[in-house]
């Protein structure tokens, strides 16, 4: 939920003034499993060990749209080829702290999500959804990353 993710951001007391240009990504974890011979999602890695025996995978967020019917905030980072007029630089902090702090209460109760657009078939596209269960700063990057949820 956005009041969720507020309370993230404060607790990480972000220096605006350091990290305003960081750029604002989607993250997921994921490992290779070998009983499965394929990689499986995975939450954040709790320690250095973990980290090291993981893949991180950084999506560039663009946007964030508000979907009233279900009701969701969706950081967009993927969007149809055709789509016109698509931004295609990520948000950075201080735009993303602008936009978020800025909401009505009223979307405090609003689920975040990491949102991609797919091509389904010819006449049907669809979005993918994902949601964010954490955030932490990656200095050696400079990005901001908003965990995606390990997807079972």
């Amino acid at each position: 939920m956005l009041r969720h993710l507020k309370e993230l951001i404060v607790d990480l007391n972000l220096n605006e003034e350091k990290y305003s240009n960081y750029i604002l990504v989607a993250t997921r974890f994921r490992k290779f499993d070998e009983s499965k011979n394929d990689f499986v999602s995975i939450e954040m890695p709790k320690n250095e060990k973990e980290y090291k025996t993981c893949e991180k995978i950084d999506n560039p967020i663009f946007e964030i749209v508000i979907d009233e019917n279900d009701p969701e905030l969706c950081c967009i980072i993927k969007y149809l080829p055709d789509k016109i007029n698509a931004p295609n630089e990520s948000m950075k902090l201080s735009s993303f702290l602008k936009m978020i702090f800025g909401f009505p209460e009223y979307y405090s109760e609003h689920e975040v999500l990491s949102s991609a657009w797919e091509h389904l078939s010819d006449n049907c596209n669809g979005r993918v959804d994902i949601p964010i269960s954490g955030v932490f700063v990656d200095e050696e990057n400079h990005r901001i990353c908003l965990i995606e949820a390990a997807v079972k």
